[in-house]
Parts: C-alpha cells; structure tokens; sequence
C-alpha cells in the first residue's frame, strides 16, 4: 500500500498527517492539562504524572524542527494511522489470502511512520525488542519497499518506525485528554503513553 499510493497523484489531497498534525495534538493536551489543573480531585502522584507530561510536551516543541527535519528524509504517501490488529482481518477470496484494514477516519498524507510503529510493536500501547535489528516485522517490511526506496536502509526504516511511536503516542495522550474536559483524569494511560514517548524519544537521540 505505502509503494504503490506514493505514485498515485491524488494522494496529495488528503488530509496531512505531518509534523503539524501531531504538534496540533501535543498542544490539544497541553491546553487541558493545564485548564484542570486546580482540580481538588488530584492526588500528589496525578499531578507528578501531569506534570511530567506537560515538561515532556514542554522539551519536544522546543526541539520541534528537529522532529520534522527526520520526517522530510522519507517519502509520502496513504497513511491509515492506527494500522493495528483490530482494525485488520483476514480474508480469503478467490484470488487468495488478503488483508483487509477498517477504520480509515484517520488516514491521510504522511511518512509511514506511524503504521509501521504498530506491526513493529513500537505503537500505543505497546512495545516489544530491543536489538537493533530484532524486528522481523521491520525486516519484511524493508525486504517489500527496498527496491521502490532504494534510499532507506533497514537502520533508516527502524528510525521511521520510533517516529511513528513519538507521533502515535502523541495522539494517544491527546486522545485520553479529551476525557479530562468531561471530569475524568485517565491518568494510569496517560503515564503509559508518557513512558512509551519517553522511550521513543530516547531511541531517537533524544534525552529523557
């Protein structure tokens, strides 16, 4: 799906699930956090999750242009964005096997970043290896697009892979944000999606 759409020209039409879209997100929790954070209802331990969350957003926007500078290294294309197992089935027709994925509302133009941090295990909420090359996932999926992108070796495509867990956690933590405009502090996930930021981030090059 990345080689073949990244030839068609109407790709450029879509929504863009760039650097943008994910900076929008990081400053959506950003603004909530800090709306309800005179909550009487927040333990000592909520406000040290809360508050490591808003220094990590704090500390990624300053360096903001370093993150798009690493997404302008690779080519665009249809991107689902939450390419994951429960949006994916398989099916068998009778020109054979097929995998079929669902639940498109989020896709649009972007870098593969953030499907391939999913089949990686590299997504939200999950994360699994830590060798340099001990993805089989990420070495099938370099072995496929190699020849169209010639240009990206297999350390390129593990890098592409934690952009995408900086760019999926991003969106996961602003999605449980919304919650706290409705009076409920999820903050059990949020200090997951946090931890996994964290990581990423430290994957990258970047401290925590």
């Amino acid at each position: 799906m990345h080689v073949s759409a990244a030839r068609i020209p109407a790709v450029s039409r879509l929504p863009d699930r760039g650097p943008q879209h994910y900076l929008d997100h990081l400053r959506f929790t950003r603004r909530m956090i800090q709306r309800n954070l005179e909550n009487s209802a927040l333990t000592p331990y909520d406000l040290q999750v809360l508050g490591a969350i808003l220094s990590q957003a704090d500390f990624l926007e300053s360096r903001w242009n370093w993150v798009e500078e690493l997404y302008h290294r690779f080519p665009q294309t249809l991107v689902h964005c939450d390419f994951a197992h429960y949006n994916l089935r398989v099916r068998r027709g009778e020109r054979g096997i097929n995998l079929i994925a669902f639940d498109w509302e989020m896709a649009g133009r972007g870098v593969p970043a953030p499907d391939i941090a999913e089949l990686s295990g590299r997504g939200v909420p999950r994360r699994r290896g830590t060798g340099d090359f001990a993805d089989p996932e990420l070495v099938a999926y370099w072995s496929i697009i190699r020849e169209a992108w010639s240009g990206l070796d297999l350390s390129a495509i593990k890098e592409l892979a934690e952009l995408g867990a900086v760019f999926r956690s991003l969106a996961a933590i602003s999605w449980e944000s919304e919650s706290i405009g409705r009076g409920w502090w999820p903050v059990k996930e949020l200090h997951g999606y946090q931890v996994d930021l964290a990581v990423a981030l430290e994957h990258l090059g970047f401290p925590r």
